[in-house]
Order: structure tokens, then sequence, then C-alpha cells
């Protein structure tokens, strides 16, 4: 049986072949896709079934439109979130390291996990949280540069425990 909201379901799920953590990685790179551009992927499909089906057929991966500012490294790392065939979709060890990631953000000569630890104690700090999105089951925090491009994400994935 298929469970979960269509715009974010990897081809694989969808054709019921497999789950697994790559499939996660797929909804990763729509839930940065849906934060820059307002709109999930597949947006364009009203009807829940057209949207299935256009994921499970598609050739190219989505992605974000030209016209919307991000950075290079935003559309490379959402580039390897979506490969079409889940085994070519990097793992989230290489998503960790990717420059997108893990860019300085000030000249400030902080170390990388200093540097992380501050960005996201000034994300969940802020009054304005114009740049967070919460759901029951995941938290995204944004930081915006000046110019409107995406600098740095924050995805966290609230996880029920069975003892």
């Amino acid at each position: 049986s298929l469970k979960g909201t269509p715009n974010w379901m990897a081809p694989e799920t969808i054709k019921n072949m497999e789950y697994s953590r790559f499939s996660d990685i797929w909804s990763l790179g729509c839930t940065i896709i849906e934060m820059a551009t307002g709109n999930p992927p597949f947006y364009q499909f009203k009807n829940s079934m057209a949207a299935l089906y256009n994921i499970m057929n598609c050739k190219e991966p989505p992605e974000i439109p030209d016209e919307v500012k991000v950075s290079e490294d935003c559309r490379d790392f959402i580039r390897n979130c979506m490969m079409i065939n889940p085994r070519q979709r990097w793992n989230v060890k290489k998503l960790l390291n990717h420059s997108f990631i893990n860019k300085k953000l000030d000249n400030r000569g902080l170390s990388k996990s200093v540097e992380k630890n501050n960005i996201i104690n000034n994300l969940t700090q802020e009054k304005n949280p114009i740049d967070s999105v919460q759901s029951d089951k995941i938290t995204a925090n944004v930081k915006i540069k000046p110019n409107n491009e995406i600098n740095h994400v924050e995805i966290k994935r609230k996880v029920k425990r069975k003892l």
C-alpha cells in the first residue's frame, strides 16, 4: 500500500519497488524545492493521481526554475537528492559534506561545528519565523542571504520511537 503525500513521494515508492533511506533523500529534495519556490514539485497536477502518474514516469527530476534565485550549490544539492535512480542519489554522509551545507557563512574564523551551532541558534531565535517551516513530522529552517538566495538549510525530522 502507498502512504504519503504524492508530491514528495519518490518514483520507486510509487512503483512499489522499494522504500529505503534514498526515498527519504528524494523527499528532502522536494522539501527544499518547496521552500525555495513556495510550491512542491509537480504542483501543477491538481489531481493526486495525475501527480503520482507523472512522478512515476518522469525521466528527469524536477528542478528549481531559473528565475528563482538560489545558489548553484543549492541547485547541485537538489540534483544529488533527486536522481531518478535511487542508487545514484547521494547518501546522507555525502549530502552532509556538500558545500551547500558546509559553506562558510562568515569570516569570523569559527570551526564548522561551532559555526553550524551558531547558525542553528540564530535561526531558532529569530523574531520573524518566515524562514521556518514546521509540521508535525519535520521542521525546516532556512538562512536567507540579503539577495534572497538560500544560504543554509537545517532539516529536523521528528521520530516516534517504540520501546
